[in-house]
Parts: structure tokens; C-alpha cells; sequence
């Protein structure tokens, strides 16, 4: 059900209750695979947040037009709304200022296979901070080719289910297929079937990484379901196209294409 203002919002011009409103509205249709929804809801918050000036609200929504502009591959545009979105935190003295613009630029890096680039700013992210970020270290070490390194990295067994829970099931998932971790890969496999559908990131309104149906096709090839990971993967494909994303359309064909391998 859509989260659509009451009569009594409008007529005494309630703005931040229609605000939330479309903002529940824009989660809900990434959830359910609705990108046209999620970018009507967001346009709809953006024009309210304008208007009545409610600048960490802008924020909000600049933050996810950068993620739409991020699954397009439009990734420059993306780097510029993460830090538009950015500022607008900053002026209303958000906590977390800096982190949409942070985990916006390593999810564009991680698509766009820079890693090497990303390295040196996830280390210092991670020596500051610690655990929330270790399963992002632990990734761009495997990709790097520092196995021993990654496999080293410490973190909790299970992940947060909080609005980073589909990008940190879909890094796990690569993490164990870098590691060649058949148990972890198991595991994981039964946390990815409920989501297979969604593309991850994108019920949280501000990140994206991938359609997490591909996360499961890997993690079905590393086991052996060879038939599961073939259907896994035409899954991807699908739900890349609703979401407009042709490079991870094309991902979703390679791995697909593939006899070992993601």
C-alpha cells in the first residue's frame, strides 16, 4: 500500500508528513522492483523539500537520484548529486554528512572495477572505524589479488539488517566467491533467496551495487547447482533490464555465457 497523505495533511499544508509519505512511498517501490515509482516518488519529495526549504529532506532525495543515476551507468551524474547531497547534510549539520558522498563513490568504483583506486580510501575508512566497513575492505583486498589479507579481515557472521543489508549480502556473496568459502557461499545463499528479486541497495533509497540475483548465481556456480545458477542469472539480466542498468545487463549475459566463473 502506498503511504499517501491524509486530507487533514494537505488541507492544513502539512509538508514533512507528505514528505515522508513519498519518501515511504520511494522505498517501497524499489522494494518491489518499481523504478519508474521510485523515480515519481523522488521527484514528488524533491519539489516538496524545494519548496518549503527542508534542506536535509533534499538531501535525502538528492541521494537517491544519484543511486538512479549510478544503476543508469550515468556515473558522473552520480558522483555530482552524491555531493550535492553531501553539502546539503553538511549545512544542516547531519552526523552522517560525509557518508552518503563516501559509500555513493565506492559503490561507483567497485561497479566500475576500480578498486585499485578505491584502496587507499577504504583502508583509512577501515582503520578509523573498524567493523562497519569490513566487509568492503575485505572485498577490494580479493579483488586485488590479496587473498590471504581479505580472508584476515575480521567481521560478524551474520550482517545488520538495516538499509545496507542488500549491498552487504551482495559483497559477502563476491567476498566468498574471491575466497572460494563453499560454506560461507551456503549460507548465504539461503539470506540471498528472499531478496533475489530486488536489486541491491536500492530498498534503502540511497546506494546501489547490483540485481542480487546475480550475487546468487555466483554463489550457486561456486557450489555446483549449475541449473539453479544459469536460472539465477537470466534473473539478473531481467531485473537489470526493468531497472534501465545495461552494464549489468551485459554482466548477467557474460557470467551467464561462462562455463566457471562469475
Amino acid at each position: 500500500a502506498q503511504f499517501r497523505a491524509q486530507p487533514e495533511q494537505q488541507r492544513h499544508d502539512l509538508p514533512a508528513h507528505r514528505w515522508v509519505c513519498e519518501h515511504l512511498d520511494t522505498l517501497t517501490a524499489a522494494t518491489r522492483n518499481d523504478p519508474d515509482a521510485v523515480r515519481r516518488h523522488t521527484a514528488a519529495g524533491l519539489e516538496l523539500a524545494h519548496r518549503y526549504r527542508m534542506r536535509w529532506a533534499q538531501g535525502i532525495n538528492t541521494a537517491t537520484s544519484a543511486m538512479l543515476a549510478a544503476v543508469a551507468g550515468r556515473f558522473e551524474e552520480a558522483e555530482a548529486r552524491y555531493t550535492e547531497a553531501d553539502g546539503l547534510f553538511q549545512r544542516v549539520g547531519a552526523h552522517h554528512a560525509t557518508a552518503p558522498r563516501t559509500l555513493g563513490l565506492w559503490t561507483i568504483r567497485l561497479t566500475q572495477r576500480r578498486e585499485a583506486d578505491l584502496e587507499p580510501a577504504v583502508r583509512e575508512v577501515y582503520e578509523s572505524v573498524g567493523t562497519p566497513v569490513a566487509v568492503a575492505h575485505a572485498l577490494v583486498l580479493a579483488r586485488l589479488g590479496r587473498l590471504d589479507e581479505a580472508a584476515a579481515v575480521p567481521f560478524p557472521a551474520r550482517p545488520v539488517t538495516d538499509h545496507l543489508y542488500g549491498m552487504e549480502l551482495d559483497y559477502r556473496a563476491e567476498l566468498a566467491v574471491l575466497l572460494d568459502d563453499r560454506d560461507t557461499a551456503r549460507e548465504l545463499i539461503g539470506s540471498l533467496l528472499p531478496l533475489r528479486e530486488q536489486f541491491a541497495g536500492t530498498a534503502g533509497g540511497a546506494y546501489a551495487t547490483r540485481p542480487l540475483a546475480h550475487a546468487l548465481a555466483d554463489l550457486y556456480r561456486l557450489v555446483g547447482e549449475r541449473r539453479l545458477a544459469a536460472d539465477a542469472y537470466a534473473l539478473a539480466e531481467r531485473v537489470a533490464r526493468i531497472w534501465g542498468s545495461p552494464h549489468h545487463v551485459a554482466a548477467a549475459r557474460r557470467a551467464l555465457a561462462e562455463p566457471t566463473g562469475s
